[in-house]
Formats: structure tokens, C-alpha cells, sequence
């Protein structure tokens, strides 16, 4: 009887905090972790986390470890990143399907195959982000500082909410096209 208790209790202190959910007001414990505006969470290990609805606005998450996290929007509540530092953290396979992250610091984050279809990140700083292979289909890219992010594999954002995209295309195909003409005339 006392191992059965003791693996009851077991899985108690183990399980639930992992499968702690966010309430209404975008607030809760995951991880062990405190989750609202403003949480001081850096380098926080939330990978795989169920973040669906958060309201981590102007949070800090300084290389927190969002791998695979669940930050969805929430029925009629979006997740909620806006101002928050991101700064290196690593979002890889994060699904943030209308998350808010409006003029989030995401300065060297890991957004590889990260899911951002319909998230604002308008007046975003993307700047030597890693965007491969990232959903970015219906995303507001308005403002945002893309300069340094590596877009290879990217699934383009429509070109009306985004007409940086083409701009940044077009610069890219340019420079190809004179280092092309340059390696020509020096063969």
C-alpha cells in the first residue's frame, strides 16, 4: 500500500505541473513556472509546454527554451508575446498560430519550422533570426526588422500584408545577379 501511495503521489508532483493549463485570463503555472504579463522567465525550460492562450506580454523569456510549445490563440484570445524579449530564445517547431507578438525583441531567436500563420509581428525585431522553413502564411510582417533573418524554405506570407518580402527578394536576386557577373568577368 505505501508504494502504491507513493507512486500516486509520485505522479502527482510530476504529471500535473507539466499539464497545468493556462486560465481565462491567460495566467497559470506551467513547468513549475509562474505565466503572465511580465513574468520574469529566462532561459526557462518550457519545451513542449501548453501555452495556448498565455498572456506573456512584456515578459521576459531571454533564451528561454520554447521548443515545440503550444502558443496558440485560445478560442477568442490570442496568445499574447507583444513586447516581450525573445532574445535568442529558441522557438523551434513552436505552434503560433494567431499569436500576438507585436514588437516582440526576437534578436536571434530559433523560429526553424516554427507555425505562424495569422500572428501579428508587426514592429517585430526578426533581426538574425532563423526563420527556415517557418509558416508564415497570413502573417503581419508590417514594421517588423527582418534584416539578417534567414528566410530560406519560408512559406511566403501573403505579399499585401508583407510587400517588405518582395523588396527583400528582389534586393536578394540583385546581389546574386552581380556576384554572378562578377565571377564571369573574372573566369
Amino acid at each position: 500500500m505505501k508504494t502504491l501511495n507513493f507512486l500516486a503521489l509520485l505522479f502527482v508532483l510530476t504529471v500535473l505541473p507539466v499539464s497545468a493549463q493556462i486560465g481565462p485570463d491567460g495566467t497559470g503555472v506551467v513547468n513549475g513556472y509562474q505565466i503572465g504579463p511580465g513574468a520574469d522567465l529566462p532561459s526557462a525550460d518550457l519545451r513542449g509546454a501548453n501555452l495556448r492562450g498565455a498572456d506573456l506580454s512584456g515578459a521576459d523569456l531571454f533564451a528561454a527554451d520554447l521548443r515545440g510549445a503550444n502558443l496558440t490563440g485560445a478560442d477568442l484570445h490570442q496568445a499574447n508575446l507583444s513586447d516581450a524579449d525573445l532574445r535568442g530564445a529558441n522557438l523551434l517547431d513552436a505552434r503560433l498560430y494567431r499569436a500576438n507578438l507585436d514588437s516582440a525583441d526576437l534578436l536571434d531567436a530559433d523560429l526553424t519550422g516554427a507555425y505562424l500563420r495569422n500572428a501579428d509581428l508587426s514592429g517585430a525585431n526578426l533581426r538574425n533570426a532563423d526563420l527556415s522553413d517557418a509558416d508564415l502564411r497570413g502573417a503581419n510582417l508590417s514594421y517588423a526588422e527582418l534584416s539578417g533573418a534567414v528566410l530560406t524554405g519560408v512559406i511566403r506570407p501573403d505579399p499585401i500584408l508583407d510587400p517588405r518580402i518582395a523588396e527583400l527578394e528582389a534586393q536578394l536576386a540583385a546581389a546574386n545577379a552581380a556576384r554572378n557577373t562578377a565571377i564571369t568577368e573574372r573566369n
